[in-house]
């Protein structure tokens, strides 16, 4: 097998990229991160994979860097998570680019470091680092519910579709199957 490089985009409008998403549809490539270790806010850069070349970036003030990003099925949205206290869930339309609105959780639901939706699109969930795995209602965009799995930070989910089950794993190895 062999490995190479087809090419590499250089951007000063993201100086430190943590997660890269990807549309379904392979139209575009996101990539999640900073401006500046000392500025916080969230930047967003849309990479156009036709061409490999950026297409535009959105800034959203924060006074914490970004976490997670995940894309619903339908490339209708981008979810970003934030290390704030409490964790705020940016929801981005992909169609204009452009910041929907924010939802600040609870107070304790602290630096969402893990994020899944599932299959249907009904619920998008978020693991913080305080253990908390909080469920978000997309329809509406609402936090419905909080289950503790732990005092650690929850590392990853998973969804088994077929199943109807979420597991989530925590930092110190431990694995949570959640109904």
């Amino acid at each position: 097998m062999s490995i190479y490089v087809e090419a590499v985009l250089t951007s000063s409008n993201i100086t430190y990229p943590y997660y890269l998403v990807g549309a379904s549809d392979s139209s575009y490539l996101y990539a999640v991160g900073e401006v500046s270790p000392s500025d916080n806010d969230v930047r967003i850069l849309k990479i156009n994979l036709s061409d490999f070349t950026e297409n535009s970036y959105l800034t959203v003030t924060s006074t914490a860097s970004s976490r997670t990003a995940i894309i619903d099925s339908t490339n209708t949205f981008l979810y970003v998570t934030t290390a704030d206290s409490p964790c705020k869930v940016l929801k981005i339309r992909l169609s204009d680019f452009t910041l929907v609105t924010t939802l600040i959780l609870n107070s304790g639901e602290n630096n969402g470091v893990s994020s899944a939706i599932d299959s249907s699109d009904s619920f998008l969930y978020v693991g913080t680092y305080t253990g908390e795995l909080v469920k978000i209602q997309l329809s509406d965009f609402t936090r419905v519910g909080v289950l503790n799995l732990s005092s650690l930070p929850l590392g990853g989910l998973a969804i088994d579709s077929l199943n109807s089950f979420l597991y989530a794993v925590e930092r110190q190895g431990s694995i949570a199957l959640v109904f």
